[in-house]
């Protein structure tokens, strides 16, 4: 059974309300709670709408599920604000877990995991792309030589072949 006023767990990346998809940041804009690290409240500041309780989590992360409970008895729309995919490691399973699991909506994004191992690969791609171009200019610099050498040495075999008189 879903849950008509489910808690929204949002994950923000560090772009901020670009990184939100249309309906994560229709979300947020709407929230009459909004829940976040100091960092992240301050990053989407423009985007909370002016009449929203604003509560900063940092170091009150247990009084996290009773302002969510307190906003959902009220009839209230909340949102949580976190960074990059919120169950990776992250608030939306402790919410869950003290909220009920029906209670949390879970909005992702990319994780930090995710983040790095891309940034990681994207390095290696562009390494190996380079050695690659390293390898394919030598390649062909070597052809290149060894036509010149070719040239050269065909010149000079048709140059002997025409002092003796073999040439056709």
């Amino acid at each position: 059974m879903t849950d008509p006023q489910p808690c929204r767990v949002i994950g923000v990346l560090d772009d901020g309300a670009a990184s939100l998809s249309p309906t994560a940041l229709a979300l947020l804009r709407r929230a009459d709670v909004v829940v976040g690290g100091g960092r992240t409240l301050a990053l989407l500041e423009d985007d909370i709408a002016p009449h929203a309780q604003r509560r900063d989590l940092t170091g009150q992360l247990s009084a996290v599920p009773g302002w969510i409970a307190a906003a959902r008895e009220a009839g209230q729309t909340s949102v949580v604000l976190a960074t990059g995919d919120p169950l990776c490691h992250g608030i939306a399973s402790y919410l869950a877990s003290r909220l009920c699991i029906e209670a949390v909506e879970v909005l992702p994004n990319l994780s930090t995991v995710q983040l790095a191992c891309a940034r990681v690969i994207e390095l290696c791609r562009r390494l190996y792309s380079g050695a690659v171009k390293v390898v394919v200019i030598g390649v062909v610099r070597l052809l290149l030589a060894l036509r010149t050498e070719v040239e050269g040495l065909r010149y000079l075999y048709c140059s002997v072949l025409k002092f003796r008189g073999d040439a056709r």
